[in-house]
């Protein structure tokens, strides 16, 4: 969840401005010049700015923050649910289906995150989880780490398998696949300098 911030220029900053409608912009210089400042309302001259500071924290913000959780809604909504490989930010800010929740929270690092408080994961509460991560070995197993030539068939495809318990969940190769990349990519979001103090359960916020 996220609101937009408001985009305080050097020009006055009108009803229409917070409300995302731009006024004519020579009327706005007009005004300007006749009041002697270029920063009117809500600037250091303007003896309303903390009336304006509060009004724009106490109403403006949470209004557009309420707009914005409801176009992610929407948008969870007419999304599919279903698998996909996550393994980039042009990818994440698309949206994580809900049914890759639970498998990633259980990866080490992000259920840290949502024990320490530091990361939202989608609302889950950390003492629903059972203790160690279920989907750790079918991961582990279908991760081709490294590869070279000798991986390598004549069509330039490499095999991966696999390994599953009885007691671990049920998954197709397919969603195995993408949960494996997925968690793979967060492991490397989570640990990149320039990535790692951005939530990646509710991207593009910061961590808590």
């Amino acid at each position: 969840m996220f609101a937009t911030r408001l985009a305080l220029n050097t020009n006055i900053l009108d009803l229409g401005v917070m409300l995302g409608t731009q006024g004519r912009v020579d009327l706005i210089r007009q005004i300007n010049r006749n009041a002697g400042c270029g920063s009117f309302f809500g600037g250091a001259t303007d003896p309303f700015r903390e009336g304006f500071r509060a009004f724009t924290n106490a109403v403006i913000e949470p209004i557009r923050a309420a707009g914005q959780t409801m176009v992610n809604v929407v948008t969870n909504l007419v999304s599919y649910d279903h698998y996909k490989s996550i393994d980039s930010e042009a990818e994440l800010a698309k949206g994580i289906p809900s049914c890759m929740w639970l498998p990633i929270a259980y990866l080490e690092e992000v259920r840290t995150g949502l024990e320490e408080g530091t990361l939202d994961v989608f609302g889950i509460n950390p003492a629903s989880l059972v203790d160690g991560d279920p989907y750790k070995n079918i991961c582990e197993s279908g991760d081709s780490g490294w590869l070279n030539s000798k991986d390598l068939n004549d069509k330039g495809e490499y095999q991966l398998t696999f390994t599953y318990d009885s007691t671990e969940p049920e998954l197709t190769p397919e969603q195995a696949l993408c949960l494996t990349q997925t968690r793979n990519y967060f492991k490397d979001f989570m640990s990149d300098a320039k990535t790692r103090f951005i939530d990646p359960t509710d991207y593009p916020n910061l961590r808590g």
